[in-house]
């Protein structure tokens, strides 16, 4: 009788951004992938094209012919990951089903998984016994000596095999790979960034770090209605698992897709010149000249499979399904963020249609711990679900939402909010996406109030040259609308030309306030075909 068995990673976002070195995170992320994606060398890559019906996002789902067979791969897949991917762990589990029941056994299965995951008795090791060096990255018993920032260090099982992969992937995955893509249409040479400091941090500013975290809306649930009236429909099991296949692969060519609009994006708003000394520098353009920067020359650093070239100021960290996660310069975080829901918007989904997504975007000093942020991101994305579930569905789209610098730990958004911004009142966010003429909206927020173009935009002609007002209105805000309004007429006694963009009024002010702290941070890319000479 034929089995269809489950695979479900867990701990990845623990595992993942368990240090604060970005190609320790990216490395993990690769081990990550390689444990459960239908790419690389791992063993669910392996397994038959044609008995695998899923295998993105940490989640697989198999069919074997008989429960031997498959309870011989789990044996052999568990102990793949305790030699490939130490501290990472997975639930496995098996269905029978007869002829007609694919649909039934999926569902029973999602079930089965869940009850598996609560009821599991978590691992206690005892790694440390006899061992009194830790790694200095992680403070697990350390196993082995690396060279770290130039000297030697000692280093845990799970730091040496997320630094081998790091070192492994010079063309591995499919993110490595796109850089020759990349670099032949802006013509330049690009390298993964290796630090934190690589995405583009510019000396003597306050630097920025951005992790961003987007989630389909509802994916789940979509594929539950779905799949449940398939078996009302009595779907033959062939038929099934074609259509459920081509949901699954859409899935996963649509978080891959939003990824690559992300580094497309990034790769041609770039313009490569000769700076004083004859050395060519490669600078990213924004429409705000003075959000530029300079890309940092990436180091050459045989031990580790670091290349040359210069380090694109982007990297995805997590993909797969409908999930997608990815570190940036904090400059560029919300533009590449409302492209990759651009993407999201576009896309068409095999039986589902069309989808949306939510955003959370955390911008952190470039050096924060890194675990801190993403889980500073998720919760920023659960809120913007939140925005998204309480719109009408006439407006539903994407949303997104965004905060500048750390939270206190144990701290809700929702309650910092209160705290900062007067109970909730002084901001929009989260926001939907949107489009340029509704009030309230990012793409709104983005083009009538930080739109260098736009008169009465903050960064426009009559507000840049009055950064004193801007300031004033600030704290203004702060005190209501009336106040507001006030402070509004009596600068316009002496300057008529002073007046707030097209939409925003006294009466939404809180968009005004989100505009305000956006002003020196929001660098809006500036795409060209290619990354053409500098002048």
């Amino acid at each position: 009788m034929p089995v269809l068995t489950a695979i479900d990673l867990l701990g990845i976002q623990r595992f993942v951004f368990g240090s604060n070195r970005l190609r320790d995170v990216i490395g993990a992320s690769l081990l990550v992938a390689r444990a459960c994606s239908s790419v690389g060398d791992g063993p669910v890559a392996q397994h038959p094209v044609d008995h695998r019906l899923m295998a993105a996002g940490g989640n697989a789902l198999l069919r074997f012919d008989d429960l031997a067979p498959a309870r011989d791969f789990a044996a052999r897949y568990t102990r793949w990951l305790h030699d490939h991917t130490p501290g990472l762990e997975a639930v496995v589990v098996h269905r029978l089903y007869g002829e007609g029941e694919l649909g039934r056994a999926i569902r029973a299965l999602q079930v089965e998984l869940a009850r598996t995951k609560l009821e599991r008795l978590p691992t206690a090791p005892m790694a440390g016994l006899s061992v009194t060096e830790t790694c200095h990255e992680t403070g697990l018993p350390a196993v082995h000596v690396a060279r770290l920032g130039g000297q030697r260090a000692p280093v845990s099982r799970v730091t040496q095999a997320v630094r081998a992969a790091w070192k492994g992937d010079r063309d591995g995955s499919p993110w490595t790979r796109s850089l020759h893509g990349l670099a032949a249409r802006a013509r330049v040479t690009f390298a993964r960034p290796r630090g934190l400091d690589d995405l583009g941090r510019s000396h003597g500013d306050t630097s920025l770090l951005a992790v961003v975290h987007i989630d389909g809306n509802r994916i789940g649930r979509g594929i539950s209605a779905w799949l449940d009236a398939r078996i009302g429909e009595d779907c033959r099991d062939a038929d099934l698992w074609t259509r459920f296949g081509a949901l699954s692969r859409g899935l996963d060519v649509l978080a891959d897709g939003a990824m690559q609009r992300v580094m497309d994006r990034v790769a041609r708003s770039l313009v490569t010149r000769e700076d004083e000394a004859g050395e060519l520098i490669t600078s990213v353009v924004s429409k705000m000249p003075d959000l530029a920067f300079t890309l940092r020359p990436a180091t050459v650093d045989d031990e580790l499979g670091d290349e040359g070239g210069v380090c694109l100021p982007v990297w995805p960290v997590l993909v797969g399904g409908d999930d997608l996660t990815f570190v940036c310069d904090g400059r560029l975080a919300l533009d590449l963020t409302a492209a990759a829901l651009a993407a999201f918007e576009e896309a068409t989904v095999p039986e589902l249609g069309r989808v949306t997504a939510s955003a959370g975007v955390a911008m952190v000093r470039s050096h924060a711990p890194f675990s801190r942020a993403y889980d500073l991101a998720e919760r920023l994305c659960q809120e913007a679900k939140r925005r998204w579930g309480e719109s009408e569905q006439s407006q539903r789209g994407c949303a997104l939402d965004w905060h500048l610098g750390e939270v206190r730990p144990g701290e809700s958004v929702s309650s910092l909010r209160k705290r900062q911004y007067h109970g909730g009142a002084l901001t929009a966010r989260p926001m939907l996406l949107g489009d340029v003429a509704t009030p309230g909206t990012w793409r709104w927020l983005d083009a009538a109030l930080l739109s260098p173009k736009e008169a009465h935009s903050f960064r426009g002609p009559r507000w840049a040259e009055r950064r004193n007002k801007v300031k004033a209105l600030r704290e203004r805000l702060r005190d209501g609308d009336a106040a507001v309004a006030q402070t509004l007429a009596a600068w316009q006694r002496v300057d008529g030309d002073l007046s707030l963009p097209a939409g925003a009024h006294a009466g939404t002010g809180t968009a005004l306030l989100d505009a305000i702290e956006l002003m020196d941070i929001h660098a809006p890319l500036d795409p060209r075909e290619g990354g053409e000479e500098g002048p």
